[in-house]
């Protein structure tokens, strides 16, 4: 190899692409310096005006939305007491009619029974009555066709209560 002496260069470095680096970093430091003084610059007072109505009628949006949110939950309510209530109405009708449709069968019931009973008693006699055994019969007629008309009329009854819980459920 060949000979050196003290203090003589032994290489050099091309600092071309770190030069570049750093230029390039003040740069983006330079943007960074100014965009922070835009940001903290005051505001001009049309520039304040214009933000604090902005800020007023954002604020004013976000009542009437609360308010609008507080009425329809408050008409919620309300209509889901008023539904509670309807249903409760309509069980109770369906209770009662099914009740009175029990007992108008059993009244009906009774009154078949109490004609065909008369019917017997008459047609036992030593000497029926033609007469009485034409009215007893027609009195069993009269009483079976009361009792299918009262269960027709209960079954329709009974129908609609149930259509009416049905609807308010």
């Amino acid at each position: 190899g060949d000979r050196v002496t003290k203090g003589e260069a032994l290489a050099t470095v091309d600092s071309t692409a770190a030069q570049i680096a750093v230029t390039g970093a003040q740069a983006n430091a330079d943007k960074a310096k100014a965009a922070l003084a835009v940001l903290t610059q005051e505001l001009s007072a049309q520039e304040q005006a214009q933000l604090t109505q902005g800020e007023a009628q954002a604020a004013a949006v976000v009542t009437n939305a609360q308010q609008a949110l507080a009425d329809a939950q408050a008409q919620a309510d309300q209509d889901a007491a008023t539904q509670a209530s309807l249903l409760s109405a309509a069980e109770q009708s369906l209770t009662d009619t099914e009740a009175q449709a029990s007992q108008d069968a059993t009244d009906a019931a009774q009154q078949v029974s109490a004609a065909q009973a008369q019917l017997s008693s008459d047609e036992a006699q030593a000497h029926p009555d033609p007469v009485k055994i034409a009215a007893d019969t027609t009195a069993v007629t009269t009483a079976q066709d009361n009792q299918a008309n009262s269960a027709l009329q209960a079954a329709q009854q009974v129908h609609a209560a149930t259509a009416n819980v049905a609807n308010a459920e």
